[in-house]
């Protein structure tokens, strides 16, 4: 039987938004500034129609999830969270918990290369530690964190957000391999075609030889 009713799960939302936003965008960013005198977030006047709609449609969807959060933790009781049994609200927890190490050492593993958005200027081709195995560990930490919402608050507008997440960085992340094949060439088509997408081994581009027959 589907209904509502308020967690400690639930209350926990938006302090573990405002500890992502923290953690994983001021703390890196801060960090990159005072290191490297690199401003890393980044917003081109090139940018094409599909990256402007991926930005636009971000910014909309990050919004949605700091309402949704503050609203699940105020009154989950209107907004239809089905009860779901404990064993994955605790899972919900360990997605989030694992996302945010995910994201955190990716960033780190990057150093001077970490962007938010796409830049004009060449960085280094990282391809060491997650990056050995997954072109995207970011955006693999993302969507994980995305399972935790919806584990947490399961309900049709955390399946919404979840499903339009994934397809935003879906498109950003083809954005970004197209951007770094057109900085890297062949470098980055021998690494992008041993690599998974998100996940390893899913997702691998194929090897230039491949492309080029």
């Amino acid at each position: 039987m589907l209904s509502s009713s308020p967690t400690a799960e639930v209350a926990l939302l938006p302090w573990i938004l405002a500890t992502y936003l923290l953690l994983v965008v001021v703390t890196p960013l801060t960090r990159q500034r005072t290191r490297t005198g690199i401003w890393a977030l980044v917003v081109r006047t090139s940018s094409s129609h599909v990256e402007r709609f991926v930005r636009a449609w971000t910014v909309v969807l990050l919004l949605a999830i700091a309402v949704w959060t503050g609203l699940a933790a105020l009154a989950p009781g209107q907004l239809g969270i089905w009860t779901a049994p404990a064993l994955l609200t605790h899972a919900g927890l360990a997605a989030f918990a694992v996302a945010l190490v995910v994201m955190a050492l990716a960033q780190a593993q990057m150093g001077a290369s970490w962007r938010i958005g796409i830049d004009d200027e060449q960085t280094a081709l990282v391809t060491r530690g997650l990056y050995g195995r997954i072109r995207h560990p970011i955006y693999s930490g993302v969507l994980l964190a995305l399972l935790g919402l919806l584990l947490v608050t399961p309900a049709p507008w955390t399946i919404a957000l979840a499903l339009f997440g994934y397809v935003l960085i879906a498109i950003q992340s083809r954005l970004e391999d197209d951007h770094m094949l057109a900085q890297h060439d062949t470098e980055f088509a021998q690494w992008a075609a041993r690599t998974g997408r998100f996940i390893p081994g899913l997702g691998r581009l194929q090897a230039p030889e491949a492309r080029t027959a």
